[in-house]
């Protein structure tokens, strides 16, 4: 008989050969058994879900990102992150996996490839992620316009800065009467919770400490632009604070790709400073200066003429 420990070896490495299958063999496997662990809140199983697709989207990048299954995919993700946590660690588990799986998601729209990708540890939602968390190569790369005429509106990554900047007032990626839904009433009218804009600022930590080189210029131009502006214009803290940990995670790891912001994000910064608010912000704040202050070369003497008002 196998211990419990050997039997989660077995399924990991059971759900990482799913994974491997090919999407048209693997997805409609994936969505029956995605449901049935979603409704029941089986966890285990849940988490062996996440990962054959986290998988699946590694090897196979936009050939798995736009299979049509990944329409259920994205509204059982949503369902999993409305969970209360209530402490319990397999539940906040399974919302890391969530919140990878859509990152990565974000990653494939970018045509991400099969080459210099992150391992399937990173995306397996049992690993203990090296980065706190907020609560708690690409060969053929589209350009801005193509990724704008494949329906933006339904994109992830559209969809995930529109319900963090409060763009959008609805829950993303739910599927309206969807039978037998964990979501009351119509998942369409269904307000977004604050804990649920915080999972989609760790979705884009997440998608910056994932993307590939190649992606990088365009992730930033669809990232930044928002956040920056939602944050001068916001009056919650808790928001403000979120939104300038995804930009500081941007500078850090998108590196001279963010060279268009940079001054905008020095002003930022200075802001988050001199704000008396949230301790939180102003810490957040000072640590996106320095990160702007050690970046790149060109970076770096972008932003040196006005360094002087961060006296």
């Amino acid at each position: 008989m196998c211990h419990s420990f050997e039997f989660e070896d077995v399924r990991k490495l059971a759900a990482e050969l799913m994974g491997r299958l090919h999407p048209e063999v693997m997805f409609p496997l994936i969505e029956e058994c995605l449901e049935r662990a979603t409704l029941s809140r089986d966890i285990p199983k849940l988490k062996a879900c996440l990962f054959a697709i986290c998988s699946s989207l590694v090897i196979r990048g936009k050939e798995s990102a736009l299979h049509p299954v990944m329409i259920k995919v994205r509204h059982f993700i949503t369902t999993v992150l409305l969970w209360p946590c209530l402490d319990s660690d397999e539940v906040l588990k399974a919302q890391h996996g969530c919140i990878d799986c859509l990152a990565l998601m974000i990653c494939s729209e970018f045509g991400i490839s099969d080459t210099n990708l992150p391992s399937s540890q990173s995306s397996n939602p049992d690993t203990p992620q090296k980065k706190s968390r907020l609560i708690e190569e690409v060969i053929d790369q589209p350009d801005h316009a193509t990724l704008q005429s494949n329906a933006v509106a339904e994109s992830v990554i559209s969809a995930v800065i529109r319900s963090l900047t409060l763009q959008q007032e609805t829950l993303p990626f739910i599927i309206s009467k969807e039978p037998h839904s964990s979501i009351s009433d119509d998942g369409q009218k269904t307000s977004i919770p604050m804990t649920f804009r915080l999972c989609m600022a760790n979705v884009l930590i997440s998608a910056c400490q994932k993307i590939s080189r190649s992606g990088k210029s365009l992730l930033s131009s669809m990232t930044l632009p928002a956040l920056i502006d939602f944050v001068r214009v916001s009056d919650n803290p808790q928001m403000r604070s979120a939104c300038l940990q995804v930009v500081f995670t941007a500078v850090y790891h998108l590196k001279s790709f963010v060279l268009p912001y940079a001054n905008d994000l020095l002003r930022l910064s200075i802001d988050a400073l001199r704000n008396r608010g949230l301790a939180e912000e102003r810490i957040v704040g000072a640590k996106l200066m320095a990160s702007l202050m050690a970046s790149d070369e060109v970076v770096v003497k972008e932003i040196a003429p006005n360094l002087m008002d961060a006296k």
